[in-house]
């Protein structure tokens, strides 16, 4: 009994012996590893409280220890915005309602040093552009991104959803901005800045059938081809994206050069005028020729009337044809090697064929039976106009022409970055 006792004693001594052992060391950890300076909080200085409840303040976060101890904090803040009354646009829905919690976003330069606990923090703007109208800036959401070269004061911050409001689409790109300094100044980056992607422009240009047939059944089916003319080229912005022109054809002499036909002509200059009122009054004045249909010749005009327009050689300009006939071409033999030049140079051809026409020729000039359109009459043709204008506005997307691309132009430059030492 009594070696039972000490053998209980001797375990109790032992556990006790443990747990002055485990005491000391968790002091003497807990000694070492807490640094005794006091903590601090940065808040979001912003007054608009309640518009920038949810403004994700400190979603992105750079710091940086200078010398002197000063310790630097660039810091993003993506759904910031102040209050605004709504905005009227060409889509109210892309833009943020006055009850939305989604901003452009905001970077802050917040400079502090211990043992002080309240920094006081300076918003910048490092991507504010006012240059172009079209940027909308309610989404982009500056400081969903932002990254800190090691060892150097090299910042780069992202607006992922900077927007363009173009005539025909919306193009969110994205774009990014570097600085040197910490975030004291900023430079827009070339390789994701606003000035690698803009809206698309467009040279539209009817080639139109004025051959004898045209009117031989009825003498007011050339009027309706120019009222046609009219009404498709209605739901284009002439003022600015798109420049029109319109290119009247039958008849070619065959020892004339094309701009010596007097019935191949440029009834409208592409691009003269910027306003419906203009342009309907000189369709209007357009007088009907007559005689034959000399289809390839009036491509190859077109062709030259295109390469005299000031937004040839741009990227971002589109280049497309609308031409319409009523039967078959005179010059039928040139037809292939004439459209397949036109649409190698980036003219995308709708063809729009009405009583008479001839669907093979049709397919020769289009290279595509997406881009024809067919009529049996021409009091019909106003049947065509709402698929011919969405099919443009696919060539501006991108979506209608055959290995094209869209340029990056839903890229969303920015959504991440990550920098290394080179």
């Amino acid at each position: 009994m009594a070696k039972l006792i000490n053998r209980k004693r001797f375990f109790y001594l032992i556990c006790l012996l443990l747990s002055i052992i485990t005491l000391i060391c968790d002091n003497i950890t807990y000694g070492f590893n807490i640094e005794p300076l006091p903590s601090t909080s940065i808040n979001n200085p912003n007054n608009y409280s309640v518009w920038n409840s949810s403004n994700y303040f400190g979603y992105s976060l750079a710091l940086r220890r200078s010398v002197n101890g000063i310790v630097r904090a660039v810091i993003g803040s993506p759904k910031e915005r102040q209050p605004i009354t709504g905005y009227q646009g060409f889509a109210p829905t892309i833009k943020p309602q006055a009850t939305e919690r989604s901003g452009p976003g905001a970077i802050y330069n917040c400079p502090f040093s211990f043992p002080s606990v309240s920094p006081s923090c300076t918003r910048t703007s490092p991507l504010k552009l006012t240059n172009d109208s079209k940027i909308i800036e309610d989404r982009e959401s500056l400081g969903l991104s932002l990254s800190l070269q090691s060892g150097t004061d090299v910042v780069t911050v992202c607006a992922p959803l900077r927007m363009l409001e173009c005539t025909y689409s919306y193009l969110t790109h994205g774009t990014c901005g570097n600085s040197n300094n910490f975030g004291e100044t900023w430079a827009t980056n070339p390789q994701g800045g606003i000035s690698t992607t803009k809206c698309q422009t467009l040279d539209l240009i009817f080639l139109i059938d004025g051959s004898g047939s045209v009117n031989e059944k009825d003498q007011g089916n050339f009027n309706r081809v120019k009222e046609w003319v009219k009404t498709v080229t209605s739901s284009f912005d002439i003022s600015s994206s798109t420049d029109v022109g319109v290119i009247q054809y039958s008849h070619a002499f065959r020892n004339r050069s094309l701009d010596m036909q007097p019935y191949i002509t440029t009834e409208v200059s592409l691009g003269k005028y910027h306003t419906l009122t203009a342009f309907n009054e000189a369709v209007d004045n357009i007088s009907y020729h007559s005689f034959t249909t000399f289809t390839a010749h009036a491509i190859n005009k077109t062709v030259l009337d295109f390469m005299s327009g000031s937004r040839y050689s741009d990227k971002s300009n589109q280049k497309v044809m609308i031409l319409l006939t009523d039967g078959r071409s005179s010059d039928s033999q040139d037809l292939a090697a004439s459209a397949a030049y036109a649409r190698s140079l980036g003219i995308t051809i709708f063809a729009v064929g009405v009583a008479d026409f001839v669907r093979e020729e049709l397919e020769i000039i289009t290279g595509s039976n997406d881009r024809i359109f067919t009529q049996s009459d021409f009091d019909q043709l106003n049947q065509v106009v709402g698929s011919l204008q969405l099919s443009i506005s696919g060539v501006l997307e991108g979506g209608a022409k055959k290995n094209s691309s869209n340029l990056l132009r839903q890229s969303e430059t920015g959504f991440a970055t990550a920098m290394s030492e080179s």
